[in-house]
């Protein structure tokens, strides 16, 4: 697992019509979750999906909080 360069998702709030959260990351490595709209009553569920793709693929994964 790549530990020294891990994929840095960033959870924010978001205003938009259905979703109240965003995760989003400017890694080129997860291009197609590079902007992913969630609930916040499912946001630990969609981190756990995302944790376990990357990780599957040998990538570490950071969630940081803005």
């Amino acid at each position: 697992m790549d530990n020294d360069r891990p994929i840095v998702f960033t959870v924010s709030k978001f205003s938009g019509e259905k979703f109240d959260c965003l995760i989003t990351t400017p890694d080129v490595r997860a291009i197609k979750d590079s902007q992913t709209q969630c609930y916040s009553s499912s946001i630990f569920a969609v981190m756990q999906v995302l944790s376990e793709k990357y990780n599957n693929k040998g990538y570490a994964v950071l969630f940081e909080v803005d």
